[in-house]
């Protein structure tokens, strides 16, 4: 039994659901809502006033805003062997992440077998480094001149490293943009799916950027396997140009997920590119009522990076 003249207040029903009891000020008793329920109404109306009030943000980019707020951009860095002591931030990533002021003293950068190493930041030259301490993660991940580094910013002081040798890391590889007359992308045989004849070249794989889905060939030239027909149709939508490092990383089953990162080494967004707004209320929802409900459950203790990780 709820009491008439309960606040306001977070609470978890019998059937482990989030929502809140609002007193009612006209009528005695008070309702609960349910902030899986709330929020979908919330998105709902936010969709049907955009049509007539044109917010700032196109509500097909409602899933952008969320990801600009909570996570900054990637970066990379094609290391040589000065980088194995001390390692340049791209001035770009920098200024996103903290601004035009200095940086923090220290980062924390977590790597991929779950080692986390604190590193401290310099400055020289208007430009900022990772230095005391990188060298430690250097030795740990055996890290030489040609391996590609990328950093995935958790918050503005934590980092979780990837990095590839030969061009691979796990389920990922990366390589640059190709002419426009040659659009055939090499996929590693570590990574590329054993379920598919290549032979064939009919097999159609699924490549999202940016929750764009496209269509892309597969294809067997000389024996190597790779993507064809289709990227061509990315590059030229995208507008993007010689230079830029493509990062692909498999999902599940011909799922491909596709990052790109222009000359600067910072991760490229398409804030224009259309999003189907019936997914974009069911992620943001998922997002909502799981961050909510281990947060409550759990006494607000929770790891930050496996909520940012169901988006990648």
């Amino acid at each position: 039994m709820v009491s008439i003249n309960s606040s306001t207040s977070l609470q978890s029903s019998s059937k482990n659901t989030i929502g809140f009891h609002i007193t009612m000020h006209y009528f005695s008793g008070s309702t609960y809502i349910n902030c899986f329920t709330f929020l979908t109404v919330f998105i709902y109306i936010y969709f049907f006033l955009n049509r007539f009030l044109n917010f700032t943000y196109r509500s097909t980019n409602l899933y952008f805003l969320w990801l600009k707020v909570h996570q900054g951009h990637w970066f990379c860095r094609l290391m040589n062997v000065a980088d194995e002591v001390i390692l340049s931030i791209p001035d770009d990533a920098a200024c996103k992440l903290w601004g035009v002021d200095k940086g923090p003293t220290n980062v924390m950068i977590h790597t991929e077998d779950g080692r986390i190493f604190n590193v401290s930041l310099s400055a020289a030259k208007g430009k900022l480094f990772f230095f005391h301490g990188w060298s430690k993660v250097v030795e740990h991940l055996r890290l030489t001149g040609g391996c590609l580094v990328v950093f995935n910013p958790l918050d503005s002081t934590t980092f979780k490293l990837t990095y590839f040798v030969d061009g691979v890391s796990r389920d990922s590889f990366w390589t640059y943009l190709l002419p426009p007359s040659s659009h055939f992308y090499v996929i590693p045989e570590c990574i590329l799916p054993k379920v598919y004849d290549y032979s064939s070249n009919d097999v159609i794989f699924t490549v999202i950027v940016d929750n764009k889905t496209y269509n892309v060939a597969i294809e067997t030239s000389d024996g190597k396997v790779g993507f064809t027909v289709g990227i061509d149709v990315i590059v030229s939508q995208l507008q993007l140009k010689a230079g830029c490092l493509l990062l692909f990383t498999k999902g599940f089953g011909n799922l491909f997920y596709l990052k790109f990162f222009g000359k600067n080494c910072v991760e490229m967004n398409f804030p224009d590119v259309d999003v189907d707004e019936v997914s974009c209320i069911f992620l943001l929802n998922c997002i909502f009522y799981t961050s909510l409900s281990s947060r409550v459950l759990h006494g607000w203790s929770y790891n930050k990076s496996y909520y940012l990780e169901m988006l990648t």
